[in-house]
């Protein structure tokens, strides 16, 4: 179940994970102090909550902690695996022209930056001036899939425990969550104080013939022999790539979309037919290996799950998984099962609560 703030069971049955993340138990700088009186404000109504949390992350039961602008995951290892996403306000354009003339006026405030420290005096400079880089508890809310209807549960007050030194640790982590990330705000800081150049990096490609002839190589090619065959193991790239960080089952995600794509380039290098057919041979290969068939209605014949949620989202805008089923002609556990799968890509993401579950295209 998820709402807007709440706890959840707190029977640890599953073993520690070895990559969880061990929250220390002798505190942290003010960064902690000021996070966790943050959450402090709704101790009366969430106090064993917040202490079942703590004790989580003491005992080392979050783990792969992940940033993103505007938002925060991490996995907590408890009776049962939990996935945790806390999202927090993002500044406005206004708020962040505050934040860099208060950066820009004291150069100071920049080096502590840098040197992975947060002045206290900035972030009360920015207090005074409207902008309070520390979130309010009304400018969080979040996801878990306990079963608890009251949230921030004990994983999600888990994550805020590790996430809370992580930002000691890391300030620029929490201009992130407010949604710039550290690349980005040095980028408007140089812009700023009008640096020009551009800092991407130099570039490999080698210099044009002096004649301007792109189609001849400046020097003879050498002899080559090459050979293609199919890979012994599926996705065996993907596979080398290991685990991401979160509960993101990657071969399961894209797995299908990548020995597509290996067998139409082993189709097209093998065939001597000419370019449409090899793109037609291309398509049937993809649509083979990928795409899997529902009966969507009698008009439209055979389409594809993935195609049609899409279809059908960008159609309504918006709708229940329960309201996606009927427009699809498919079960609706199978289309909720696409829609979280679709959620992890990033091409759709939802709104509400249980039964008030809105899915909209990313």
């Amino acid at each position: 179940m998820r709402s807007r703030f709440g706890a959840g069971p707190t029977t640890s049955r599953l073993r520690a994970p070895d990559d969880g993340i061990v929250a220390s138990s002798r505190g942290g700088g003010w960064m902690v102090d000021r996070w966790l009186d943050m959450l402090g404000t709704i101790e009366r109504t969430h106090g064993a909550r917040l202490s079942q949390g703590k004790n989580l992350a003491r005992n080392g039961r979050v783990r792969g902690l992940w940033f993103s602008p505007g938002l925060a995951s991490a996995q907590v290892v408890a009776d049962d695996v939990y996935n945790v996403s806390i999202r927090f306000r993002v500044f406005t354009d206004r708020d962040w022209s505050r934040v860099l003339d208060a950066l820009l006026e004291n150069l100071q405030h920049v080096g502590a930056l840098l040197e992975g420290e947060l002045s206290l005096a900035l972030v009360r400079q920015l207090e005074s001036a409207g902008v309070s880089l520390i979130p309010t508890i009304d400018e969080i809310e979040g996801d878990c899939n306990c079963d608890d209807y009251m949230l921030p549960c004990a994983h999600m007050a888990a994550v805020h425990q590790v996430l809370a030194e992580a930002l000691d640790g890391e300030p620029f982590l929490l201009f992130t969550l407010r949604g710039r990330p550290r690349g980005q705000l040095l980028k408007e800081m140089r812009k700023a104080w009008g640096d020009s150049t551009s800092h991407a990096p130099e570039s490999n490609e080698e210099p044009a013939p002096e004649d301007g002839d792109w189609f001849r190589a400046p020097a003879p090619l050498p002899a080559s022999d090459f050979r293609f065959h199919a890979p012994e193991k599926p996705a065996v790239g993907l596979r080398a790539l290991g685990p991401p960080p979160g509960d993101i089952d990657l071969l399961r995600a894209i797995g299908p979309l990548y020995e597509a794509g290996g067998q139409a380039a082993l189709d097209i290098a093998l065939a001597d037919d000419e370019p449409d057919d090899r793109d037609r041979e291309r398509a049937r290969v993809f649509r083979r290996s990928v795409q899997r068939p529902v009966q969507a209605s009698a008009s439209s014949g055979q389409t594809h799950l993935t195609e049609a949620i899409v279809d059908a989202l960008a159609e309504v805008e918006c709708a229940r998984s329960k309201d996606l089923a009927k427009r699809v002609g498919a079960a609706v556990g199978d289309v909720r099962d696409e829609l979280l799968d679709l959620e992890k890509l990033g091409i759709v993401y939802r709104t509400g609560q249980t039964r008030g579950t809105r899915w909209w295209l990313g």
